[in-house]
């Protein structure tokens, strides 16, 4: 199940592309996902899961530094709990 966590996260922040989102909200979908590829549904995006990020995602302003902001929140596995 941890692969499977590791590889929602990693297809959730690629579909961000750069937008944010709140991490519980990331959180969800990232469950949604792992959920979807254990089970192997395709496609692992639904359309209802895309429009579900499109409409809680916000665009890092081009002022703030994107990346940093963007990989303290998200960075694949670091909504995994920890032992």
């Amino acid at each position: 199940m941890v692969d499977s966590v590791i590889v929602a996260e990693s297809l959730v922040h690629r579909y961000l592309n750069g937008r944010t989102m709140d991490p519980i909200m990331f959180a969800a979908v990232a469950w949604a996902v792992a959920k979807r590829l254990n089970e192997g549904l395709v496609p692992t995006l639904s359309v209802t899961l895309c429009h579900d990020i499109d409409s809680q995602a916000v665009a890092i302003p081009p002022d703030t530094k994107s990346r940093d902001v963007q990989h303290s929140f998200f960075e694949p596995g670091s909504l995994r709990k920890t032992r």
